[in-house]
């Protein structure tokens, strides 16, 4: 499941982008929680690690995005986690990549470009319960789901099998 954190103080913002993430991620048979937060405050000095992504508005108050942003990436646990952010503003492009932003998109948020960046991201980096690692089998190599793996068993003759939810290879 993607767990997706949604940093905007516009609320008409805020909906439509949660709202455009869920109906992306809808389309795509995949399972999101989309957390919204009107204030990067918030998120920034009490929130648990777990994100998968973080959309986040570059102009808000008492706390800008670049300023969460920055509180967000001392903790070890948000180094990793991409940042999209989202604003009125593009002369901030140049501040939004000094935290290492994965996208930048500029209000007012069409559909696609939420889409897209979405899109490129599950592509870098698949969902935890999507990802696969390669097995060699008799008939070549299969891409097995990890989460389908329920346990490895290694023979004496030196090999490996491997039982899935479903088979056993």
């Amino acid at each position: 499941m993607l767990k997706i954190a949604v940093v905007e103080d516009q609320t008409e913002v805020r909906e439509s982008l949660c709202q455009f993430i869920r109906q992306y991620a809808g389309e795509q048979g995949l399972q999101a929680e989309v957390e919204p937060f009107a204030d990067g405050a918030v998120i920034a000095e009490g929130y648990q690690p777990g994100y998968d992504i973080i959309f986040l508005d570059v102009e808000m108050s008492p706390m800008s995005g670049i300023e969460t942003a920055k509180e967000l990436r001392k903790r070890e646990a948000f180094l990793k986690v991409p940042i999209v952010y989202v604003t009125s503003y593009p002369d901030y492009w140049r501040h939004a990549y000094q935290v290492h932003a994965f996208d930048f998109i500029e209000k007012p948020l069409p559909e696609t470009r939420v889409f897209q960046t979405l899109r490129d991201f599950l592509r870098l980096v698949p969902p935890q319960d999507a990802r696969t690692i390669p097995l060699q089998v008799e008939a070549g190599e299969i891409q097995q789901r990890v989460d389908e793996i329920c346990y490895f068993l290694c023979t004496e003759k030196r090999r490996v099998i491997v039982h899935t939810t479903s088979a056993q290879y």
